[in-house]
Formats: C-alpha cells, sequence, structure tokens
C-alpha cells in the first residue's frame, strides 16, 4: 500500500456522509457538529477529536443533550444515509 492511504486515515472527508457520521457516533456529537468543526478546524482527524472533547465539555448537560442527538440520528453504516 502506498503512504497515501495512512494519510488518509488522518483526516476526515466532509463530503463523506458515512465517515461524518461514524466520526459523530465515536465522539458522542451529531454529523452537523461535526461539519461545522471541519469548518472551523480543518479536517485533521486528531484536532477535531480534541475539538469534539471540548465541545461536550462546555458542560455535563450540554454533553448529554448532545450524545442523546447523536444517538437519535446513528445510522447503521451498512445502509447508508438515513430516509429524510
Amino acid at each position: 500500500k502506498s503512504k497515501r492511504d495512512f494519510r488518509d486515515r488522518d483526516r476526515v472527508a466532509a463530503e463523506d456522509d458515512r465517515e461524518v457520521e461514524y466520526f459523530a457516533q465515536q465522539n458522542g456529537i451529531t454529523a452537523d457538529q461535526v461539519r461545522q468543526l471541519i469548518k472551523s478546524f480543518g479536517n485533521d482527524r486528531g484536532r477535531l477529536i480534541e475539538a469534539a472533547k471540548a465541545l461536550r465539555g462546555i458542560s455535563p448537560a450540554g454533553a448529554d443533550e448532545v450524545t442523546s442527538e447523536a444517538r437519535q440520528q446513528r445510522t447503521p453504516m451498512h445502509l447508508g444515509k438515513p430516509d429524510e
């Protein structure tokens, strides 16, 4: 495999809905929040993880609300986009 493959793992692609949803699930935030973080901080996975932690850490009640909202938006990876 090429080194390029490894660099791609270090980034979150905002245009890939499944990747954004998966990152959101892993970090307890919504897909919309992930896209906003990408706009604000770039697509570096490490930086986004830290930003997501900070976002969740705003207040315990706010973090619970965000996590609950993220779970409601959850989509199994094999099904693709949720019906709107």
